[in-house]
């Protein structure tokens, strides 16, 4: 299930009727998204732990089948206890310069998300 390019899915639409879809594996787009923020804190030369999470936010997502994934995979029910639980290898806390990054990167994304929106 984590190898597999797609994930199937079983949605209910606004009619109740249930219909089969599939979707991109959300484990290996956040391991993609993981290393691509690593790398950029490594060019910045700013370090931090990375950790992985697949969050299914809808309130009435099940997940069947993700007890092995590599990568923690959670519903929106269980993340505040998954967060507050969680120790990372690498217990070091951020530095500023880290932080500093992580803002710039945020602002830029936000700005960039308003372009492309229209919104402010």
């Amino acid at each position: 299930m984590e190898i597999a390019p797609e994930w199937s899915v079983v949605k209910t639409g606004r009619g109740g009727t249930r219909y089969g879809k599939t979707m991109r594996n959300p484990v290996r787009q956040v391991k993609r998204q993981a290393w691509l923020l690593c790398d950029y804190l490594k060019k910045e030369k700013a370090r931090a732990w990375v950790q992985p999470l697949v969050l299914f936010s809808h309130p009435q997502a099940s997940l069947t089948g993700t007890e092995n994934c590599s990568k923690p995979i959670v519903s929106r029910n269980e993340l505040v206890a998954w967060i507050k639980a969680f120790r990372p290898d690498h217990g070091r806390p951020i530095s500023h310069k880290t932080r500093q990054c992580l803002v710039s990167l945020k602002q830029a994304n936000t700005s960039y998300q308003s372009l492309v929106t229209g919104t402010t």
